[in-house]
């Protein structure tokens, strides 16, 4: 669904609609690597600008129909553990926003010029 450059560490962040995410080297030669899952619908990702030094990432994701949440749509931040690839640390999630979903959720993460996370999304309607 999205691709986001994982800043000081030579490689990218794919996150596959599902909820799994894997890194990419920027580096054509190389390997790709799971990073893990976020177990739900996954439509945008972003790394913190200063990632290699804080491991913050940042995923928008809609709860899945079964989890029954009135406020599917959400923005959370999770660390991630920077060893010889990037591995996702789902027990720190943290919720920076919620809003309700509904058929058109989508959304989309990036981070400004200015250092601030950027939030695009559907309107949520059905």
């Amino acid at each position: 669904m999205a691709v986001a450059p994982l800043p000081g560490t030579g490689r990218f962040v794919v996150d596959e609609r599902r909820g799994t995410l894997q890194s990419l080297p920027m580096d054509p030669e190389g390997t790709a690597a799971a990073m893990g899952d976020v177990g739900r619908t996954v439509y945008g990702v972003a790394a913190h600008p200063d990632f290699a030094r804080n491991g913050r990432l940042y995923v928008m994701s809609i709860a899945n129909p079964e989890e029954g949440a009135p406020r599917g749509s959400r923005v959370s931040r999770f660390d991630c553990r920077l060893d010889s690839s990037v591995t996702l640390l789902p027990e720190t999630e943290k919720v920076v926003i919620e809003w309700p979903s509904g058929g058109h959720n989508g959304g989309n993460l990036a981070f400004g010029p200015a250092g601030c996370l950027c939030i695009a999304c559907g309107d949520g309607s059905g």
